[in-house]
This record gives structure tokens, sequence and C-alpha cells, in this order.
């Protein structure tokens, strides 16, 4: 018997701060990141079934420095108003491997 995996859409609200840890179903990616009703949100596709797994995001304004000594990937940049967030996922000891070695 086949158990079919289902994939789902889910939407997170990201603070306006420039570091947090969210709590994302594991084995996903992101899809989006927009401002919806003056909110800052992901929007994360993922199959059930994989459990839980903590993100660390880098939220920074345009002109704001990037700290050096943090091991990030850009994925987006947001209108808010007259502000632009550039947001980035800090970087995991398994992404900074496979960045450095493939």
């Amino acid at each position: 018997m086949s158990i079919e995996q289902v994939r789902r859409v889910y939407k997170y609200t990201l603070q306006r701060t420039e570091k947090q840890t969210i709590s994302l179903p594991a084995h996903g990616h992101l899809l989006k990141i927009a401002m919806q009703d003056g909110n800052l949100c992901i929007w994360w596709q993922f199959t059930e079934g994989h459990g839980v797994q903590d993100f660390n995001f880098l939220t920074v304004g345009t002109g704001h420095a990037i700290p050096e000594n943090m091991s990030v990937s850009y994925i987006d940049s947001v209108f808010d108003g007259p502000f632009v967030w550039h947001i980035y996922i800090v970087d995991t000891l398994e992404s900074i491997i496979k960045k450095r070695f493939g």
C-alpha cells in the first residue's frame, strides 16, 4: 500500500528585528517573502511528516551593516513603505561545507 505524502504551503510572520529564529517544517523551502497587511511574511512549502527545524534569519535595512563574522545567504529584498529590508538566512554548518567543498 502506498502512502501519499502531502505537500503544503504555510505563511509565517517575520519580525522587523535583526536576528530571529523560526521553527519551520523540515524538508521544506522558501517560496516567497513579501509584505502583507503591514507584516513581513514568508511562505514555506514542505512535505508533511518530517518534523520541524530551526532556521535563523537576519533582516537588515538599507545602509545597515551586515555582521562580518556571520555566514549568510541572501534571500530577497522587501519594500515596506519608505524602508527596504534585505533578508538573509544564516548558514548552517552543513550549508557552509557545501558552499566551500561542493
